[in-house]
């Protein structure tokens, strides 16, 4: 079921033509909340030329002491939006091209053996705008969702860096639509009831994988919560049951280690690994208990971009951090990482959640933090193993858009729009580096040319891997990330770990 784009009137591009040339004449010499010559330093590293326009996800110009009381939020926590606001339709074309109905007709094929899929994704066509200009901040600007839905949604300082357009509360999740208005009806703290009833039981073996079906780790494990009374909010606590929170929108078919065939797996978050490792990844549809009714779920995708940079980047990885993969933790990183990026409601997030997380992983971010910070995919990372293919930022779509960081030194970050294995998303520039990938790095953990058995991960020294007819069919982890693989231990059933 594909949303109704809106409707882009002919006087569109006159607006936005006018409001760009405004815009262009405001440059980074004005007087403006980040560090002009610290932003020159990390864009000339890498190769992001003059030519190439920065956009602001807020009014930067919002002092500090404002920013915790900047923005009403309704009974949900979701912000108030002013209608009044002037908000322009989003110039990304709705339409599906060629590509993107090949691509979903292959996914409903897949998705068929496991359940209905639904998907949604825009394209755009590549612009530019003309060299040797200087570099202009384009200041925060608002669209219009591409999706039309019964709630408010915007997108802010691109019109890529989109809210996730749901019509349920709790916009980035997707809750069991039997709860919904269960929810509203039953009154009392309603983020509450949604943190606790809107998860979805999934079988208690389920495994976890990352964006390129790397395994993880096995189970799953996250609590289940009922009412606790036929009337009321309060609920309670359910034993012997895994239930999850889903991502609004985050299907995708891949073929996974273990698997001969591809299948349908939706993005779980807010869960740990066997009880210990906290995390969040690609858990597989099938393992949803009411699968059924989870399919109803759209696949809302990221939009393409075609205007990639020429030059070749690779994800940071430990080493780039000034650690080492086996011990690397995100609560050694700078100062600045530990801030938070985001006001009011949202000031939990931090910078250092969009940087290498601990377990050597990176979320690619459906969009920045401030206007939602969801990840849209979960990637492991080792030494030169992940490219990051980053678009071409212009004045009609930025692909740099700046996000306030609540730090005395370090104010801002840049989040530039790009694609890692074909799906696009947001990373800060910090997260990456020019460089090339190591074609043998993802090797280390293959099955090919290994007899059957069990094998302690390279990539991941904590957890180990099982081989069985040249491909990698299960594995298990040890309960730290400081604690080491050492092999099989008696029984079959853990490995025998050691600081």
């Amino acid at each position: 079921m594909r949303a109704s784009p809106f409707a882009v009137p002919v006087l569109l591009a006159v607006g936005l033509l006018s409001t760009v040339s405004a815009c262009r004449f405001n440059e980074l010499g004005d007087a403006a909340p980040f560090d002009v010559v610290e932003e020159g330093v990390e864009l000339a590293a890498l190769d992001i030329g003059d030519d190439e326009p920065i956009a602001d996800e807020e009014d930067l110009s919002v002092p500090d002491e404002q920013a915790e009381s900047a923005g009403a939020v309704d009974e949900y926590g979701e912000p108030i939006r002013d209608a009044s606001g002037e908000i322009a339709d989003n110039p990304i074309p709705e339409e599906e091209t060629a590509e993107d109905a090949a691509e979903d007709a292959e996914d409903a094929a897949v998705e068929a053996g496991d359940v209905e899929a639904l998907s949604v994704r825009p394209a755009i066509a590549p612009d530019a705008i003309p060299k040797g200009e200087k570099r202009m901040n384009l200041g925060a600007k608002k669209w219009r969702c591409r999706q039309k839905t019964k709630r408010s949604c915007v997108c802010e300082g691109s019109p890529l860096n989109c809210e996730l357009p749901s019509e349920q509360p709790g916009r980035n999740r997707y809750l069991p639509p039997s709860q919904v208005g269960e929810i509203d009806k039953r009154g009392g703290n309603k983020l509450a009831s949604i943190d606790e009833i809107g998860r979805w039981e999934i079988a208690n073996d389920t495994p976890l994988y990352d964006g390129t079906g790397h395994r993880r780790g096995q189970p799953v494990r996250s609590s289940c919560f009922e009412w606790a009374g036929a009337n009321g909010s309060k609920t309670k606590k359910v034993d012997g049951k895994t239930c999850v929170k889903i991502n609004f929108g985050q299907k995708k078919t891949m073929q996974v280690d273990g698997e001969s065939a591809k299948h349908t797996y939706v993005y779980a978050f807010s869960v740990s690994i066997a009880g210990k490792l906290a995390a969040s990844s690609w858990i597989p549809l099938s393992k949803v208990v009411k699968k059924r009714e989870l399919s109803k779920m759209p696949n809302i995708r990221t939009a393409r971009r075609s205007n990639l940079s020429s030059t070749s980047y690779v994800v940071k990885s430990a080493k780039d951090l000034g650690q080492s993969q086996a011990t690397f933790s995100a609560d050694k990183l700078p100062a600045w990482a530990q801030a938070k990026v985001a006001k009011g409601n949202d000031s939990s997030k931090r910078a250092r959640d969009y940087l290498l997380r601990d377990g050597n992983v990176i979320n690619l971010a459906f969009h920045t933090p401030g206007v939602g910070g969801a990840a849209t995919d979960t990637l492991f990372v080792a030494d030169d193993a992940l490219a990051f293919k980053r678009a071409r930022s212009t004045a009609e779509v930025p692909t740099l858009v700046r996000v306030r960081v609540y730090h005395p030194t370090k104010r801002s970050m840049i989040f530039a729009y790009g694609s890692i294995g074909g799906r696009f998303g947001w990373l800060p520039l910090a997260a990456i580096k020019k460089g090339k990938v190591d074609e043998g790095v993802r090797a280390k953990d293959s099955c090919t040319g290994k007899a059957d058995g069990l094998y302690c991960s390279e990539l991941a020294p904590w957890s180990g891997y099982f081989c069985a007819g040249g491909t990698v069919a299960s594995g298990l982890q040890c309960g730290e990330l400081t604690d080491r693989c050492k092999g099989l231990a008696p029984g079959g059933e853990s490995l025998v770990c050691a600081k």
